[in-house]
């Protein structure tokens, strides 16, 4: 059961669980987590229906928990910056409210000692505050 009440059904070890599960706990935080390599069409910034599926979720999680923030991580990769957009672009046509979800450009030479990797995965920090 999601924070307002509403129920969802997500395995163990998916990320709608894990997301869903972390979100439920009392204490302020953020934590990072990952769309995996399969979230999207390879080498495009589209969705995959595996994707859209854990997208969809994400969006009612967020819906059910409106303190939490999802800071989605695009780098100054193009392919990373577009998948990030496409994720915010996504949530906030099912209602997402803007305050809840924001893209920050970081850049993986630096992060990363002077190697930029492939983009394969979209890592994103969820921030949650103390519940009312």
């Amino acid at each position: 059961m999601l924070a307002d009440g509403t129920t969802m059904t997500a395995r163990k070890g998916t990320l709608s669980r894990n997301v869903a599960d972390w979100l439920a706990g009392d204490e302020p935080s953020s934590r990072l987590f990952a769309f995996g390599p399969s979230a999207f069409v390879s080498e495009t910034a589209k969705l995959s229906p595996h994707g859209l599926g854990s997208a969809a979720d994400l969006g009612t999680i967020l819906r059910a928990t409106p303190g939490a923030q999802l800071i989605l991580n695009g780098t100054t990769n193009p392919m990373t910056e577009a998948r990030a957009q496409t994720l915010a672009d996504f949530l906030a046509e099912r209602g997402i409210l803007p305050n809840q979800v924001k893209v920050m450009t970081t850049d993986t030479k630096a992060e990363q000692g002077g190697v930029t990797k492939a983009p394969e995965s979209l890592s994103f920090w969820l921030e949650r505050s103390k519940p009312a």
